[in-house]
Protein backbone atom coordinates (compact mmCIF):
# COMPACT_ATOMS: atom_id res chain seq x y z
CA UNK A 1 0.00 0.00 0.00
CA UNK A 2 2.71 2.34 0.65
CA UNK A 3 4.37 2.00 -2.32
CA UNK A 4 1.14 2.21 -4.07
CA UNK A 5 0.32 5.56 -2.07
CA UNK A 6 3.91 6.70 -3.42
CA UNK A 7 3.81 6.46 -6.62
CA UNK A 8 0.37 8.50 -6.29
CA UNK A 9 1.87 10.97 -4.46
CA UNK A 10 4.45 11.76 -6.80
CA UNK A 11 2.04 11.83 -10.23
CA UNK A 12 -0.15 14.45 -8.24
CA UNK A 13 2.66 16.32 -7.65
CA UNK A 14 3.97 16.31 -11.11
CA UNK A 15 0.24 17.01 -12.03
CA UNK A 16 -0.09 20.34 -10.53
CA UNK A 17 3.35 21.58 -12.26
CA UNK A 18 1.43 21.74 -15.57
CA UNK A 19 -2.54 22.26 -14.67
CA UNK A 20 -2.23 25.98 -14.32
CA UNK A 21 -4.26 29.14 -14.94
CA UNK A 22 -5.23 28.00 -18.47
CA UNK A 23 -6.24 24.10 -17.49
CA UNK A 24 -8.89 22.77 -15.09
CA UNK A 25 -9.78 24.69 -12.01
CA UNK A 26 -9.52 28.15 -12.01
CA UNK A 27 -11.03 31.76 -11.15
CA UNK A 28 -11.08 32.34 -15.28
CA UNK A 29 -13.81 29.88 -15.68
CA UNK A 30 -15.03 32.07 -18.74
CA UNK A 31 -13.98 28.95 -21.61
CA UNK A 32 -13.96 25.88 -19.76
CA UNK A 33 -16.47 25.57 -16.95
CA UNK A 34 -16.80 22.35 -16.54
CA UNK A 35 -13.60 20.89 -17.40
CA UNK A 36 -12.31 20.87 -13.61
CA UNK A 37 -11.85 17.13 -13.86
CA UNK A 38 -8.53 17.61 -15.03
CA UNK A 39 -5.38 14.86 -13.94
CA UNK A 40 -4.54 16.92 -10.49
CA UNK A 41 -7.97 16.05 -9.08
CA UNK A 42 -8.43 12.85 -10.40
CA UNK A 43 -4.86 11.61 -8.65
CA UNK A 44 -6.70 13.62 -5.41
CA UNK A 45 -9.68 11.83 -5.23
CA UNK A 46 -7.63 8.15 -5.87
CA UNK A 47 -5.43 9.60 -3.47
CA UNK A 48 -7.71 11.10 -0.37
CA UNK A 49 -9.87 7.16 -0.88
CA UNK A 50 -6.24 5.57 -0.11
CA UNK A 51 -5.76 7.98 2.62
CA UNK A 52 -8.89 7.25 4.37
CA UNK A 53 -7.98 3.55 3.98
CA UNK A 54 -4.52 3.97 5.45
CA UNK A 55 -6.72 6.10 8.52
CA UNK A 56 -8.71 3.19 9.40
CA UNK A 57 -5.56 0.59 9.39
CA UNK A 58 -3.73 3.08 11.67
CA UNK A 59 -6.15 5.06 12.99
CA UNK A 60 -4.58 4.52 16.85
CA UNK A 61 -1.30 6.48 15.47
CA UNK A 62 -3.09 9.23 13.66
CA UNK A 63 -2.55 13.05 14.89
CA UNK A 64 -4.56 15.85 13.72
CA UNK A 65 -2.84 18.25 11.54
CA UNK A 66 -1.78 21.61 13.27
CA UNK A 67 -3.15 23.77 10.55
CA UNK A 68 -6.78 21.08 9.97
CA UNK A 69 -9.26 23.72 11.68
CA UNK A 70 -7.94 26.49 9.94
CA UNK A 71 -7.97 24.61 6.63
CA UNK A 72 -11.82 23.01 7.49
CA UNK A 73 -13.53 26.96 9.23
CA UNK A 74 -12.07 28.74 5.58
CA UNK A 75 -13.64 25.64 3.45
CA UNK A 76 -16.65 26.33 5.70
CA UNK A 77 -17.12 29.83 5.70
CA UNK A 78 -16.75 30.16 1.88
CA UNK A 79 -19.55 27.31 1.68
CA UNK A 80 -21.18 29.66 3.89
CA UNK A 81 -20.39 32.70 1.59
CA UNK A 82 -22.21 31.42 -1.46
CA UNK A 83 -25.56 30.10 0.75
CA UNK A 84 -25.34 33.83 2.05
CA UNK A 85 -25.49 35.77 -1.01
CA UNK A 86 -28.45 35.70 -3.38
CA UNK A 87 -25.47 36.54 -6.29
CA UNK A 88 -23.61 33.18 -6.82
CA UNK A 89 -21.00 32.52 -10.30
CA UNK A 90 -19.32 29.92 -11.30
CA UNK A 91 -16.03 31.78 -9.76
CA UNK A 92 -17.18 30.75 -6.64
CA UNK A 93 -18.03 27.20 -6.96
CA UNK A 94 -14.76 27.16 -8.42
CA UNK A 95 -12.67 29.28 -6.03
CA UNK A 96 -14.85 26.21 -3.31
CA UNK A 97 -13.29 23.39 -4.99
CA UNK A 98 -10.04 24.54 -5.65
CA UNK A 99 -9.99 25.61 -1.75
CA UNK A 100 -11.38 21.71 -0.87
CA UNK A 101 -8.44 20.51 -3.38
CA UNK A 102 -6.22 22.61 -1.03
CA UNK A 103 -7.76 21.19 2.31
CA UNK A 104 -7.02 18.01 0.73
CA UNK A 105 -3.48 17.93 -0.33
CA UNK A 106 -2.84 19.39 3.45
CA UNK A 107 -4.47 16.67 5.22
CA UNK A 108 -2.99 13.77 1.96
CA UNK A 109 0.58 14.77 2.75
CA UNK A 110 0.32 15.46 6.30
CA UNK A 111 -0.76 11.84 6.92
CA UNK A 112 1.61 10.62 4.41
CA UNK A 113 5.01 11.87 5.72
CA UNK A 114 6.44 9.54 8.26
CA UNK A 115 9.54 9.41 7.03
CA UNK A 116 12.57 11.68 5.89
CA UNK A 117 12.03 9.20 2.90
CA UNK A 118 9.49 9.68 2.37
CA UNK A 119 10.28 13.80 2.78
CA UNK A 120 12.70 13.11 0.21
CA UNK A 121 10.74 11.41 -2.45
CA UNK A 122 8.37 14.66 -2.57
CA UNK A 123 11.58 17.10 -2.88
CA UNK A 124 13.38 15.46 -5.66
CA UNK A 125 10.30 14.90 -7.43
CA UNK A 126 9.80 18.85 -7.16
CA UNK A 127 13.72 19.30 -7.89
CA UNK A 128 12.78 17.03 -11.38
CA UNK A 129 10.08 19.71 -11.84
CA UNK A 130 12.04 22.82 -11.04
CA UNK A 131 15.03 21.35 -13.68
CA UNK A 132 12.53 20.24 -16.36
CA UNK A 133 10.33 23.41 -16.39
CA UNK A 134 13.81 25.55 -16.49
CA UNK A 135 15.03 23.60 -19.11
CA UNK A 136 12.07 23.93 -21.23
CA UNK A 137 11.63 27.62 -20.39
CA UNK A 138 14.65 28.45 -21.79
CA UNK A 139 14.13 26.38 -25.09
CA UNK A 140 10.42 28.57 -25.24
CA UNK A 141 13.04 31.85 -24.98
CA UNK A 142 15.23 30.10 -27.81
CA UNK A 143 11.86 29.63 -30.18
CA UNK A 144 8.86 31.63 -28.99
CA UNK A 145 7.04 30.27 -32.00
CA UNK A 146 6.35 27.33 -30.11
CA UNK A 147 4.18 29.15 -27.80
CA UNK A 148 0.39 29.66 -27.78
CA UNK A 149 -0.25 33.36 -27.74
CA UNK A 150 2.78 34.12 -26.17
CA UNK A 151 3.05 37.51 -24.12
CA UNK A 152 5.36 39.69 -25.74
CA UNK A 153 6.56 41.95 -23.77
CA UNK A 154 9.07 45.87 -24.46
CA UNK A 155 12.13 45.72 -22.99
CA UNK A 156 13.88 48.57 -24.47
CA UNK A 157 15.14 48.64 -27.76
CA UNK A 158 13.69 44.65 -28.27
CA UNK A 159 10.46 42.70 -27.79
CA UNK A 160 10.71 39.42 -26.01
CA UNK A 161 8.24 36.51 -25.49
CA UNK A 162 7.30 35.54 -22.07
CA UNK A 163 8.38 31.96 -21.70
CA UNK A 164 5.19 29.89 -19.81
CA UNK A 165 6.75 26.87 -19.09
CA UNK A 166 4.10 24.07 -18.93
CA UNK A 167 1.62 26.15 -16.75
CA UNK A 168 0.38 27.83 -20.28
CA UNK A 169 0.69 31.38 -18.09
CA UNK A 170 4.35 33.75 -17.58
CA UNK A 171 3.16 35.17 -14.62
CA UNK A 172 2.07 31.83 -13.02
CA UNK A 173 5.03 30.09 -14.02
CA UNK A 174 7.46 32.74 -12.60
CA UNK A 175 6.12 32.53 -9.09
CA UNK A 176 5.51 28.61 -9.31
CA UNK A 177 9.06 28.41 -9.90
CA UNK A 178 9.79 30.93 -7.40
CA UNK A 179 8.67 29.26 -4.65
CA UNK A 180 10.44 25.92 -5.42
CA UNK A 181 13.45 27.78 -5.56
CA UNK A 182 14.73 28.58 -2.27
CA UNK A 183 14.22 25.51 -1.46
CA UNK A 184 17.00 24.22 -3.70
CA UNK A 185 18.70 27.00 -2.51
CA UNK A 186 19.17 25.69 0.84
CA UNK A 187 19.44 22.48 -0.51
CA UNK A 188 22.32 23.86 -2.10
CA UNK A 189 23.74 26.46 0.69
CA UNK A 190 23.49 24.11 3.93
CA UNK A 191 23.33 20.24 2.63
CA UNK A 192 26.72 19.11 4.63
CA UNK A 193 27.80 15.25 4.37
CA UNK A 194 27.02 15.14 0.27
CA UNK A 195 28.75 13.57 -2.26
CA UNK A 196 30.25 15.35 -5.16
CA UNK A 197 28.14 14.45 -7.25
CA UNK A 198 24.93 15.15 -5.26
CA UNK A 199 26.32 18.57 -4.60
CA UNK A 200 26.56 19.04 -8.76
CA UNK A 201 23.39 17.67 -9.51
CA UNK A 202 22.09 20.33 -6.88
CA UNK A 203 23.63 23.09 -8.69
CA UNK A 204 22.61 22.05 -11.72
CA UNK A 205 19.47 22.13 -10.76
CA UNK A 206 19.20 25.46 -9.31
CA UNK A 207 20.87 26.86 -12.36
CA UNK A 208 18.22 25.51 -14.53
CA UNK A 209 15.61 26.44 -12.30
CA UNK A 210 16.64 30.16 -12.02
CA UNK A 211 17.09 30.57 -15.82
CA UNK A 212 13.49 29.43 -15.86
CA UNK A 213 12.30 32.21 -13.72
CA UNK A 214 14.21 35.29 -15.51
CA UNK A 215 13.27 34.18 -18.43
CA UNK A 216 9.28 34.32 -17.46
CA UNK A 217 10.24 38.02 -17.17
CA UNK A 218 8.11 37.73 -14.07
CA UNK A 219 8.86 40.76 -11.83
CA UNK A 220 6.76 39.48 -9.00
CA UNK A 221 8.80 35.61 -9.43
CA UNK A 222 12.28 37.75 -9.24
CA UNK A 223 11.27 40.11 -6.09
CA UNK A 224 10.25 36.44 -4.34
CA UNK A 225 13.84 35.28 -5.18
CA UNK A 226 14.97 38.49 -3.41
CA UNK A 227 12.81 38.20 -0.33
CA UNK A 228 13.53 34.40 0.14
CA UNK A 229 17.27 35.38 -0.09
CA UNK A 230 17.18 37.69 2.46
CA UNK A 231 14.65 35.37 5.15
CA UNK A 232 17.28 32.27 4.18
CA UNK A 233 20.16 34.89 5.51
CA UNK A 234 18.42 35.75 8.54
CA UNK A 235 17.45 32.50 9.51
CA UNK A 236 20.54 30.92 9.29
CA UNK A 237 22.48 33.51 10.82
CA UNK A 238 19.94 33.88 13.84
CA UNK A 239 20.38 29.81 14.20
CA UNK A 240 23.71 30.07 14.40
CA UNK A 241 24.07 28.12 11.12
CA UNK A 242 25.68 30.50 8.97
CA UNK A 243 29.05 30.67 10.29
CA UNK A 244 32.06 32.05 8.54
CA UNK A 245 32.60 29.45 6.14
CA UNK A 246 28.41 29.34 4.90
CA UNK A 247 28.34 33.64 5.09
CA UNK A 248 31.55 32.98 2.24
CA UNK A 249 29.66 30.14 0.90
CA UNK A 250 26.41 32.16 0.40
CA UNK A 251 27.58 35.20 -1.03
CA UNK A 252 29.69 33.21 -3.71
CA UNK A 253 26.41 31.20 -4.15
CA UNK A 254 24.43 34.17 -5.11
CA UNK A 255 27.67 35.76 -7.20
CA UNK A 256 28.25 32.33 -9.38
CA UNK A 257 24.16 32.70 -9.97
CA UNK A 258 24.15 36.23 -11.26
CA UNK A 259 27.26 35.40 -13.48
CA UNK A 260 25.96 32.56 -15.22
CA UNK A 261 22.40 34.32 -15.93
CA UNK A 262 23.78 37.54 -16.95
CA UNK A 263 25.62 35.31 -19.97
CA UNK A 264 22.31 33.52 -21.36
CA UNK A 265 20.24 36.46 -19.86
CA UNK A 266 21.70 39.73 -19.76
CA UNK A 267 21.24 41.65 -16.31
CA UNK A 268 20.41 44.88 -18.98
CA UNK A 269 17.27 43.79 -19.87
CA UNK A 270 16.27 42.47 -16.13
CA UNK A 271 16.12 46.25 -15.34
CA UNK A 272 14.41 47.45 -18.69
CA UNK A 273 11.96 44.77 -17.46
CA UNK A 274 11.68 46.41 -13.60
CA UNK A 275 11.42 49.72 -15.13
CA UNK A 276 9.67 49.01 -18.16
CA UNK A 277 7.59 52.31 -20.22
CA UNK A 278 4.44 51.29 -19.66
CA UNK A 279 4.98 50.93 -15.68
CA UNK A 280 3.49 54.39 -14.65
CA UNK A 281 -0.07 53.33 -16.72
CA UNK A 282 0.27 49.86 -15.22
CA UNK A 283 0.38 51.48 -11.52
CA UNK A 284 -2.27 54.28 -12.34
CA UNK A 285 -4.72 51.18 -13.56
CA UNK A 286 -4.33 49.28 -10.87
CA UNK A 287 -4.86 52.12 -8.25
CA UNK A 288 -8.09 53.20 -10.05
CA UNK A 289 -9.09 49.50 -9.09
CA UNK A 290 -8.34 49.88 -5.88
CA UNK A 291 -10.25 52.58 -5.72
CA UNK A 292 -13.34 50.87 -6.67
CA UNK A 293 -12.49 47.78 -4.34
CA UNK A 294 -12.37 50.39 -0.97
CA UNK A 295 -15.70 51.67 -2.43
CA UNK A 296 -16.81 48.11 -2.50
CA UNK A 297 -15.85 47.39 1.05
CA UNK A 298 -17.28 50.83 2.40
CA UNK A 299 -20.85 49.77 1.05
CA UNK A 300 -20.17 45.64 2.11
CA UNK A 301 -17.83 45.26 5.36
CA UNK A 302 -19.08 42.85 7.35
CA UNK A 303 -19.78 40.13 5.02
CA UNK A 304 -18.25 41.17 1.75
CA UNK A 305 -19.72 41.08 -1.74
CA UNK A 306 -19.66 37.43 -1.95
CA UNK A 307 -16.94 34.52 -2.72
CA UNK A 308 -16.64 34.94 -7.05
CA UNK A 309 -19.00 38.08 -6.86
CA UNK A 310 -16.06 40.98 -7.55
CA UNK A 311 -16.18 40.68 -11.64
CA UNK A 312 -20.22 41.09 -11.34
CA UNK A 313 -20.49 43.71 -8.77
CA UNK A 314 -17.43 45.76 -9.74
CA UNK A 315 -19.20 46.54 -12.92
CA UNK A 316 -22.27 48.08 -10.89
CA UNK A 317 -19.52 50.42 -9.81
CA UNK A 318 -17.35 50.89 -13.16
CA UNK A 319 -19.07 49.34 -16.09
CA UNK A 320 -15.43 48.78 -17.93
CA UNK A 321 -13.90 46.80 -15.26
CA UNK A 322 -12.67 43.55 -16.46
CA UNK A 323 -9.81 42.83 -14.22
CA UNK A 324 -9.76 41.50 -10.25
CA UNK A 325 -8.25 43.95 -8.08
CA UNK A 326 -4.71 43.22 -8.01
CA UNK A 327 -4.05 42.76 -4.32
CA UNK A 328 -4.60 39.21 -2.94
CA UNK A 329 -5.68 40.75 0.61
CA UNK A 330 -7.47 43.36 -0.92
CA UNK A 331 -9.33 40.94 -2.91
CA UNK A 332 -10.25 38.10 0.36
CA UNK A 333 -11.54 41.64 2.52
CA UNK A 334 -13.79 42.43 -0.42
CA UNK A 335 -15.12 39.21 -1.63
CA UNK A 336 -15.15 37.82 2.33
CA UNK A 337 -15.71 40.81 3.97
CA UNK A 338 -14.20 41.97 7.57
CA UNK A 339 -14.61 38.37 9.35
CA UNK A 340 -13.25 36.18 6.66
CA UNK A 341 -10.67 38.43 6.42
CA UNK A 342 -10.05 37.98 10.10
CA UNK A 343 -10.21 34.14 9.82
CA UNK A 344 -7.77 34.38 6.53
CA UNK A 345 -5.08 36.63 9.19
CA UNK A 346 -5.39 33.99 11.63
CA UNK A 347 -4.57 31.28 9.61
CA UNK A 348 -1.42 33.55 8.38
CA UNK A 349 -0.47 33.42 11.79
CA UNK A 350 -0.70 29.94 12.18
CA UNK A 351 1.50 28.65 9.78
CA UNK A 352 4.11 31.34 9.98
CA UNK A 353 4.06 30.00 13.69
CA UNK A 354 4.37 26.59 12.62
CA UNK A 355 6.96 26.82 10.11
CA UNK A 356 9.39 28.43 12.57
CA UNK A 357 8.71 26.03 15.01
CA UNK A 358 9.76 23.59 12.15
CA UNK A 359 13.02 25.42 11.73
CA UNK A 360 13.80 25.58 14.93
CA UNK A 361 13.09 21.25 15.54
CA UNK A 362 15.44 20.74 12.37
CA UNK A 363 18.33 23.30 13.71
CA UNK A 364 20.55 20.39 13.74
CA UNK A 365 19.28 17.84 11.38
CA UNK A 366 19.41 17.16 7.49
CA UNK A 367 16.51 18.59 7.15
CA UNK A 368 17.09 22.35 8.03
CA UNK A 369 17.72 23.45 4.47
CA UNK A 370 14.09 22.04 3.33
CA UNK A 371 12.37 23.46 6.56
CA UNK A 372 14.81 27.13 5.54
CA UNK A 373 13.70 26.47 2.38
CA UNK A 374 10.01 26.56 2.76
CA UNK A 375 9.79 29.27 5.98
CA UNK A 376 11.75 31.33 2.98
CA UNK A 377 9.22 30.30 0.25
CA UNK A 378 6.09 31.43 2.81
CA UNK A 379 7.55 34.90 3.79
CA UNK A 380 7.87 35.30 -0.28
CA UNK A 381 4.13 34.71 -1.16
CA UNK A 382 3.58 36.56 1.64
CA UNK A 383 4.96 39.81 0.92
CA UNK A 384 4.34 39.33 -3.11
CA UNK A 385 0.84 38.81 -2.65
CA UNK A 386 0.55 42.34 -1.55
CA UNK A 387 0.70 43.55 -5.35
CA UNK A 388 -0.09 39.96 -6.74
CA UNK A 389 -2.71 37.26 -6.94
CA UNK A 390 -0.71 34.45 -6.83
CA UNK A 391 -2.92 32.16 -4.60
CA UNK A 392 -5.99 32.52 -6.64
CA UNK A 393 -4.12 30.00 -9.19
CA UNK A 394 -4.67 26.11 -8.94
CA UNK A 395 -1.03 25.17 -9.73
CA UNK A 396 0.29 27.85 -7.06
CA UNK A 397 -2.08 27.06 -4.49
CA UNK A 398 -1.49 23.11 -4.48
CA UNK A 399 2.08 23.50 -4.35
CA UNK A 400 1.68 26.06 -1.79
CA UNK A 401 -0.31 23.79 0.59
CA UNK A 402 1.52 20.58 -0.35
CA UNK A 403 4.42 22.50 1.44
CA UNK A 404 2.71 23.40 4.00
CA UNK A 405 1.63 20.04 4.68
CA UNK A 406 5.44 19.17 4.19
CA UNK A 407 6.45 21.17 6.80
CA UNK A 408 3.68 20.49 9.10
CA UNK A 409 4.73 16.88 9.32
CA UNK A 410 8.43 17.46 9.88
CA UNK A 411 7.35 18.30 13.34
CA UNK A 412 6.09 14.56 14.04
CA UNK A 413 8.93 12.61 12.54
CA UNK A 414 10.77 11.10 15.32
CA UNK A 415 13.78 10.94 13.18
CA UNK A 416 13.94 14.69 13.50
CA UNK A 417 13.98 14.63 17.03
CA UNK A 418 16.07 12.04 17.75
CA UNK A 419 19.04 13.51 15.96
CA UNK A 420 18.22 16.76 17.94
CA UNK A 421 18.72 15.28 21.30
CA UNK A 422 22.28 14.07 19.80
Amino acid sequence: MNIVLTALIILFTISISFSGCDIGLSLNFKNNAFSFLTLHTFLLLVLSGATLIQFIRNRNKFTFPPLGFQFIAIVSLTMFSLLFHNLRTINGFALLLMLIEGALTYFIIYSYVDTKKKVRYIIYTLFLIFAFQGLYAFYQFARPEIMNNPKIVNMGKVFIARSCGLLGNAGVFGVFMSMIWPIAFSEVLFSKGSNFFERTIKIIILVLGTGGILVSLTRSAWIGVLISLFAIFIYGYSLKRLRKEFIIRFFLLILALLLISNLFFPIQLIKERFFASDMIRQLSFRWSLDKITFKMIRDYPLWGIGVGNFSVVSKLYAPRVIHLVHKEYLFWLVEYGLIGFLLFVWFIFSFIKISYRTVKICRETVLFPLATGINAMIWSILIVNLSGLAMSHISIFLLFCLLLGLDSSIINLNCARVELDK
